[in-house]
């Protein structure tokens, strides 16, 4: 069996509710307003 190289996560925009949303191990964390300091985007 291979080891999976750990991944980077990457914010989206949820757009129902203008929210940044995070994915990890299969759940949503929400970060915030999208394009506000406290949601960064992609780095």
């Amino acid at each position: 069996m291979s080891a999976r190289s750990p991944r980077t996560p990457s914010s989206s925009l949820r757009t129902a509710s203008g929210q940044a949303v995070v994915t990890l191990d299969s759940r949503d964390f929400y970060l915030g307003k999208h394009g506000t300091p406290r949601a960064p985007g992609r780095v």
